[in-house]
This record gives C-alpha cells, structure tokens and sequence, in this order.
C-alpha cells in the first residue's frame, strides 16, 4: 500500500439487479485525515460505506485496508480489523444508560465487564459526555444520541471511522459540538470519512474531498476545489452556471 494511505478503494462497483449504484469508484484515506464524501441524495454514498464496512460485498473492484483486502469479509470481521462506523438513523439501546452503550462497543475486544467500562468510561470523558453517562438511552436527545454513537464506534478502537451524515437533523450550535467531537477522535489519530450534505461543515472539517453522482466520482481534491468545480456545483443545482 502506497505510503500513509490506509485505506484503498478501486475499482469499486455495486450493482442490484439492473442497477447500478456504484460505478467504478476509485477513493483513498491518508493515516490521520478527514475525508468528505459529498453528493445528492442517491449518489451511492451510504453504499460506498455499506460495502467497505462489510455490510454490501461489492460486485466488483477491491477494498484495502491497512495492506489487507477486505472486500469479502463480514462487518464483524471488518469491524475487529479495525474499521468503525456510524449511521444515518442512530438507534441505541433504550433500556440501557449511555455508558453502557459504550460498552457495547467496547466489549468486541475487550468481554471483560470491568475493562468495557473503564474503556467507556475513557471515551465519554474524552468527548465530554460523562454527564450523561448514566441516562438512558432512549431519554437522549438527538444531538447526545448522536454523539453517544460516536462514542460507541470509538468504543471497538478503530483506525478509521465512518461516519453517516451525524449532522442530519441538528441545529447550527449542536452540529458545532459533533464537530467538536469529531475534531478530538481525529487528534486521536483516528482516520476519519465523513458523508455530509451540509457544506459549511465539509469546508471547515475536511482536508480533502470526494463528489459522487449517480454511483460515479466526479471531482476530488481540497474543500475548496471540489466546491468551485463546475461539476460539483451543477450536480448539486441541476443547472450548470457555467454553461454558455
């Protein structure tokens, strides 16, 4: 694997039936970046994540992660390999306090109850959240949820984590403490990929960029590039302002 890159996508396809959702997608993820991936509802994002955190097996095309493919694992595999994700809908353990669901996360590795709950304990204390570590899951709010399941997947100890539009549903002052969050698992060391359709958030978090469209990579390169390219901009509006 090409130096500090840890995780290669090439070639990526997946189709389901006659359709095509993601079409010959090449990506890369540098050791300790904060990739964006970008694109309008239906672009194939989510099925980008879906295939390298083993949820999909990819009809073709290779996921290599940390020198190893990965394409035809289990997400359970994947997930003790040392990828971590996040989703759209955040779903916790209602019955359960904050802290344990942590330690749900947690104790993929490490069975031991005592050691899942310092390991919990750890997490939420690094993102702030130790006030809430014994509240009920289903009596958080959206914003503790979401930042409960980032707590969760930093729980397995990943090396790269994915995360699935966390800013979806939030006001401007909750979506600035997700980024907060997300900006201290990344001083972790953490690798991050972060699907996001709110794009003050890609521009102020992300080193680099990736644009889908209809399951093909249209543009890639800084925020600030992917955002002035005539592609990006008529993918997002449906008219091409550069058009003569």
């Amino acid at each position: 694997m090409e130096e500090n890159v840890i995780l290669k996508i090439e070639n990526l396809t997946k189709k389901f039936g006659g359709l095509t959702a993601v079409n010959e997608v090449n990506m890369h993820l540098k050791q300790g970046e904060i990739l964006g991936v970008i694109g309008a509802n239906g672009a194939g994002k989510t099925t980008v994540f879906n295939m390298v955190s083993g949820s999909f097996h990819p009809t073709s095309g290779k996921i290599v992660f940390d020198g190893k493919e990965i394409q035809n694992m289990q997400s359970h595999e994947i997930c003790k390999q040392g990828i971590g994700r996040t989703y759209q809908v955040v779903k916790p353990f209602g019955a359960l306090t904050l802290r344990e669901n942590v330690m749900v996360g947690a104790m993929m590795r490490h069975p031991n109850v005592k050691e899942a709950g310092k390991i919990a304990d750890d997490i939420i204390e690094l993102l702030g959240i130790s006030h809430l570590a014994n509240v009920s899951g289903k009596s958080l709010t959206l914003v503790q949820m979401k930042r409960m399941e980032i707590a969760r997947a930093l729980a397995t100890e990943p090396k790269v984590l994915l995360l699935d539009e966390v800013m979806a549903g939030l006001n401007p002052s909750e979506r600035e403490a997700i980024i907060e969050s997300i900006r201290t698992v990344s001083k972790t060391g953490v690798s991050i990929i972060i699907i996001e359709h709110v794009i003050k958030v890609i521009m102020t978090l992300t080193d680099r960029v990736y644009c889908m469209n209809q399951g093909k990579l249209i543009s890639e390169g800084t925020p600030q590039e992917v955002m002035s390219d005539p592609k990006v901009i008529e993918s997002y509006l449906g008219v091409n302002k550069y058009a003569t």
